[in-house]
């Protein structure tokens, strides 16, 4: 395993070991505690928190017993593990919190890549109509920048930094995040995403360029 895999590898065990968590978790969890709770009761917190959205959807492939037909959306994905599925995963992720003590609040980095994240996927719903592809595209979009979410957690420090170099003097980029991090933020996408099962449509663009030049 090279420099950079390893140091991907022992990133990614460090945010499962103590993870971001979604903001209405203590709310999530008193509904899901209730006798009278369905899934039907959690599609307004799913279909809304991307970090929510894509640990289901991870959650679900990890069950799935057809790979072929893995969940691509939450909406699939929590009618796969149920309730039941639900209050466990949910109730793992609260007592991590509670060892953890972590009770620092989400940085604005985090809440606006949340919030963005949320306005593209309602952007590319409402474009996209009744086409039979917008809930794939509104999954795919909610869940997109569901890496960057993760590394300003783990990382926020270079990432103020790779921000502000990718604003002023976008050539280079990737090596001046392999400076900062060990990794350039392609690496850490396509890692992210085979890691938490992400849909074929997220692995695509990863795949591709942003939309500013990362080249020289």
């Amino acid at each position: 395993m090279s420099n950079t895999d390893n140091g991907i590898s022992n990133l990614i065990k460090d945010f499962k070991s103590n993870p971001l968590l979604p903001l209405e978790l203590p709310n999530i969890i008193k509904k899901l505690h209730t006798d009278e709770a369905s899934v039907l009761d959690f599609k307004s917190d799913y279909s809304r928190d991307p970090l929510l959205c894509s640990y289901i959807i991870d959650l679900a492939w990890q069950k799935a017993r057809n790979k072929d037909n893995a969940p691509f959306s939450a909406e699939h994905g929590m009618s796969s593990i149920g309730i039941d599925g639900a209050r466990e995963f949910l109730g793992s992720l609260n007592n991590k919190h509670l060892a953890n003590k972590n009770d620092t609040p989400l940085a604005d980095e985090i809440k606006f890549l949340m919030s963005s994240s949320l306005l593209a996927a309602q952007i590319a719903k409402n474009l996209l109509g009744e086409s039979p592809k917008a809930n794939s595209v509104y999954w795919a979009s909610l869940t997109h920048q569901f890496p960057e979410l993760l590394l300003w957690h783990l990382k926020p420090r270079p990432m103020w930094r790779i921000q502000y170099r990718q604003l002023k003097l976008p050539k280079k980029l990737p090596l001046f995040e392999q400076a900062k991090l060990g990794f350039d933020v392609n690496q850490w996408r396509v890692a992210v995403a085979n890691e938490w099962h992400m849909c074929e449509l997220n692995k695509i663009t990863y795949s591709k360029q942003p939309p500013f030049s990362r080249t020289e």
